[in-house]
């Protein structure tokens, strides 16, 4: 089997766990906000990575060359730790239904910037594709943004707006040094590393977002989303950081957008969920703009 429909199967499975953690946590946003969630989601990740690490049926030892330090370390910061809060913070000032198809181009703008910063070359089959499949997530997304989540009208706010394309360009960076920094180097010493540098930086984050609350976090949401985080944070950002090694920054991107499309599924059986002709569509276009981006290799 190719590295390539290795990379793009498990950059699938990736997207798949987040994607379960996200339904499971949908429900905890009153007793936990979103900026502890993913402080707690980086930090329940971090001892599975260091088990991992030190298993001993490894076929090698840990290896961090110094020269990939800096790379991994701008892509948890613009992923995990400023791209997520740039885009939660535009979510709060702008909707859901708003932020999320902004901050969701970022595959496009990971193309662009592969094209200068990795060599990679410019095909119309390609660039049609990722347009297809971030238009057809975008669709999928908002027919995931419930009745529950955004029950007033939300006014355009411009500070919004830029935070949502700078969640977007972060999240690009972020991809770009992420193919840079696990070129010559296992996935699990990677995200070891990532995890570290990014439980850390999560540090003032939660601080900051404890001591602005008004209500005592949930301890029953705080258990859950601990469990989700585990096998969703966990696994997911290792066999994203796996996926973007086999497959590159531009297939790995469009790959790693498509939580939402398993989302909707996972929505419809356990939220009870319907499906309207934008979530088939979205599924469709999808699916069609993968193919593109994967057979135009």
């Amino acid at each position: 089997m190719s590295d390539l429909v290795i990379g793009i199967v498990i950059g699938l499975l990736s997207s798949a766990f987040f994607a379960i953690q996200n339904v499971l946590i949908r429900g905890q946003r009153e007793g936990v906000n979103a900026l502890i969630a993913n402080s707690i989601k980086m930090w329940v990740s971090l001892p599975l990575m260091i088990v991992l690490v030190v298993i001993p049926w490894r076929y090698h030892e840990f290896l961090l060359p110094p020269h990939v330090l800096l790379p991994l370390t701008i892509s948890v910061l613009l992923g995990g730790a400023f791209g997520d809060a740039a885009y939660l913070s535009s979510q709060e000032r702008i909707g859901v239904s708003r932020a999320f198809p902004i901050s969701n181009t970022y595959p496009i703008i990971t193309y662009l910037f592969a094209l200068f910063l990795l060599d990679d070359v410019l095909r119309a089959s390609t660039s049609l594709g990722i347009i297809l499949a971030v238009i057809g997530v975008i669709l999928v997304s908002r027919e995931l943004v419930t009745e529950n989540t955004e029950k007033t009208e939300i006014p355009y706010d411009w500070r919004g707006l830029a935070l949502a394309l700078a969640s977007s360009i972060m999240f690009a960076f972020a991809t770009i040094f992420m193919e840079i920094g696990v070129t010559d180097i296992d996935p699990i010493d990677a995200n070891l590393f990532r995890m570290s540098i990014g439980s850390l930086a999560m540090v003032p984050i939660f601080t900051f977002s404890y001591k602005s609350r008004t209500n005592p976090l949930s301890i029953k949401a705080v258990r859950i989303i601990a469990v989700a985080g585990f096998f969703g944070m966990g696994f997911a950002s290792l066999l994203y950081v796996a996926s973007i090694k086999l497959v590159g920054a531009t297939i790995g991107a469009v790959i790693g957008s498509t939580a939402p499309l398993f989302a909707l599924p996972i929505s419809v059986f356990y939220l009870k969920e319907r499906v309207t002709w934008r979530g088939l569509l979205g599924t469709i276009s999808t699916i069609v703009g993968i193919w593109l981006v994967v057979s135009s290799v």
